[in-house]
């Protein structure tokens, strides 16, 4: 209980001139002289530095307060040289200010900042309340964020050493449920509000690495980025800092639909404006993102008893199909099985670059998003040559300044065709890294790399054969993360100087080893040839991971240089 006694000599000038002032507790109440108060609404407590701490619940700024009681705003403080000894000794230098309880705290911010617009409790695993954080909206659009720590007996104006994850109380209370992880409280309290349990991590995008992951170690999680480059990386932070927990979580990134690229929208907007405010509409889209997400994405650690009690361990693999015949006929289970990295090696002028766009045309009116990572080709090439080959023209044809009526009715035709994919098939142009690679990974279902050797990696200093197998390391690890298929190319291996030498897995692509080992499948093309049905290239199936190897045969126009989707066998 607050007394007089041990009072600074600012707090027993305020008190002596507020009208029915009243111990309650942490401080006293009393009537607010700034406006017309008939119930007490003014809160004045005592800094531990002496200072007096004005609150109105009304609103009044303290400035105004003091007015009122023909203070000036310095004496609401103690001397500096301070005849008012202070209860414990002065803190270091630069050390936060420390507060007998979270009221004291978020008193002091009102004392300079004024109400808070918004305010969310950290709570531990029993319910109790660690931390707050609070937030002011400023007439410019701008916020303030600003934080209250329990640490150790007492609160102060910052954050621990490790911090504590949103609605712990609520992971503890749930452990068998799927979590969500959001980018700021906020977001967080608007998917709880759709029945969903879901945290965060305290101070924002950039401090995912300061938060204690650890009560989310072996659950399914996941994150949900906001539609910006710093929602992406941090998404991409909290899945590396949730496959190093022992155990592991299995985690998802899930890009919510609808969300304005690059505007920083959230489940906020997911909720609000893409669904209208329906909480059911929205729960229930989330939820089959996530679960979609979830099912690709295999578990980095498990027993043999949990992968033999699993009904998909012995059934058949997931697969989908390109609708391209000649693709999907030499697949083990017709149609390619997801998690895999495919390579197609062949040499200048090889046609691997139409056979793959071929295949990406198909997966894309399919209805699976595809990327095109261009390491070779600018993708207004590729594009030009994709309408060729739908048109059924050859890429000459495109030069003609005085085009035929009966040439620009077929490209008329092939953008007809073209255009309904929309943003379905993405091409990204060179140079091409490993974060151009994570992107794709995370967005599409289907990756193509043109080509791998033009893959850069993080360290120039890498070259050789240690930078491929570094490369193909990466792909690998992402196919199997994503659950996603990548289909690339890659420059043909010698083949002895004089043409006539058989390809074998060691010479099938140029560089590393650790290509054919990294590989789920390989197929490597011959030499073209001329049959009774036209030409032919034939990409011989040098490795299948699962099932019968094939061989690859395409039938290619010879007016065109392109794929020939009229011959069937």
């Amino acid at each position: 209980m607050p007394n007089h006694a041990h009072a600074s000599e600012p707090l027993r000038r305020v008190l002596s001139r507020v009208k029915g002032a009243k111990p309650n507790g942490t401080g006293w109440s009393a009537h607010c002289p700034a406006h017309d108060d008939r119930t007490p609404s003014l809160s004045i407590a005592q800094g531990d530095d002496g200072r007096v701490l004005l609150y109105c619940h009304v609103g009044c700024e303290h400035r105004a307060i003091a007015a009122a009681l023909n203070i000036e705003e310095r004496e609401l403080f103690p001397p500096r040289e301070g005849a008012y000894p202070r209860k414990q000794p002065a803190p270091e230098r630069n050390a936060p200010r420390q507060f007998a309880t979270e009221q004291d705290a978020t008193l002091e911010y009102r004392a300079t900042m004024g109400p808070e617009s918004a305010r969310w409790c950290y709570r531990d695993a029993s319910g109790e309340t660690i931390g707050l954080v609070l937030r002011w909206d400023s007439e410019d659009g701008s916020k303030t964020f600003r934080p209250a720590w329990r640490i150790g007996n007492a609160w102060r104006h910052t954050y621990p050493k490790r911090r504590t994850l949103y609605a712990l109380d609520r992971l503890a209370a749930n452990p068998g449920s799927m979590v969500f992880v959001a980018e700021g409280e906020k977001c967080a309290e608007q998917l709880a509000a759709l029945g969903l349990l879901a945290t965060t991590s305290p101070a924002g995008a950039q401090s995912a690495e300061k938060a204690d992951w650890s009560p989310l170690a072996g659950r399914e999680v996941v994150i949900l980025p906001d539609a910006d480059e710093a929602g992406r990386k941090y998404a991409e932070e909290v899945r590396a800092l949730l496959a190093a927990l022992d155990p592991p979580a299995r985690s998802a990134i899930v890009s919510l639909p609808g969300l304005a690229k690059g505007s920083g929208e959230d489940a906020v907007e997911f909720v609000e404006r893409v669904h209208g405010g329906d909480l059911k509409a929205a729960r229930e889209a989330i939820e089959a993102l996530a679960a979609a997400e979830l099912a690709s994405t295999p578990r980095k650690r498990a027993t043999l008893a949990a992968m033999l009690a699993d009904p998909r361990t012995l059934a058949p693999p997931e697969t989908i199909a390109s609708g391209w015949w000649p693709w999907d006929d030499v697949q083990p289970f017709s149609a390619v099985e997801l998690g895999t990295v495919n390579l197609i090696a062949a040499p200048p002028g090889g046609y691997k670059t139409s056979v793959m766009l071929r295949i990406a045309l198909g997966f894309a009116e399919q209805g699976h998003r595809v990327t095109w990572l261009a390491a070779e080709m600018r993708p207004r090439t590729l594009v030009r040559r994709m309408v060729c080959q739908v048109a059924r023209l050859g890429q000459a044809a495109m030069a003609t300044e005085a085009m035929p009526l009966e040439h620009a009715e077929k490209i008329k035709g092939a953008r007809t065709r073209l255009e309904p994919l929309g943003n379905r098939l993405e091409f990204i142009a060179a140079p091409i890294g490993f974060e151009e690679l994570e992107r794709a990974a995370d967005g599409a279902r289907v990756v193509f790399v043109d080509y791998l050797q033009l893959v850069r990696h993080p360290h120039p200093d890498l070259r050789g054969h240690e930078r491929i197998e570094e490369v193909m390391a990466k792909i690998a690890e992402l196919a199997q993360r994503t659950g996603g298929v990548f289909i690339v190319a890659s420059s043909q291996g010698r083949d002895g100087g004089d043409g006539k030498q058989e390809r074998h897995i060691h010479n099938a692509t140029k560089g590393s080893s650790s290509i054919e080992y990294s590989a789920d499948a390989l197929y490597c093309a011959g030499k073209p040839k001329a049959t009774n049905a036209g030409l032919t290239v034939e990409f011989k199936c040098l490795k299948q991971r699962e099932g019968e190897r094939r061989t690859l045969v395409v039938p290619i126009d010879e007016r065109t240089g392109l794929v020939d989707e009229e011959v069937r066998p």
